[in-house]
């Protein structure tokens, strides 16, 4: 891909509501990848209204992911470090992979304890989200922004 010739691939879907209003939805790469794909995703973020931060909810918010998330912060806060985003939401991926509903409560209080915490990185509130999406693989690898 890094050679590649293609910016970008657009996929209009004329019957979801969302999209009706002018929203656009980039999937992009993660910031923690290749580093002509992390290029890729920062020139994004520059133009982005909201950030969707996936981990993955079998090894969510990896000291990475962390580092990752108060950068985000900091970015749609324009330069703001001591204030939460309100752009920004967390989906852990892959809940499917916690197999009890024990451990799926503890993955998604790991996530908000550590967004809300003293210096939060969100503000409001359905910040945070598990999701089952279609299962690549279960290794901890899952640091995708959107």
């Amino acid at each position: 891909m890094a050679d590649s010739q293609i910016d970008e691939i657009v996929f209009e879907h004329p019957d979801l509501e969302l999209c009706s209003s002018g929203v656009e939805i980039v999937d992009s790469p993660g910031l923690n990848e290749h580093p002509d794909r992390t290029k890729i995703t920062q020139k994004l973020l520059k133009d982005a209204d909201a950030v969707i931060f996936l981990t993955n909810a079998s090894c969510s918010l990896t000291q990475v992911e962390r580092k990752l998330l108060q950068d985000l912060k900091t970015q749609l806060n324009y330069g703001k470090e001591n204030e939460p985003a309100n752009n920004l939401f967390v989906v852990g991926n892959f809940i499917d992979l916690v197999r009890s509903d024990k451990g799926r409560e503890q993955v998604k209080q790991r996530i908000e304890k550590f967004v809300k915490s003293q210096n939060p990185i969100v503000a409001g509130e359905n910040r945070v989200h598990l999701i089952s999406g279609i299962s690549q693989s279960s290794h901890c690898r899952s640091d995708r922004t959107l």
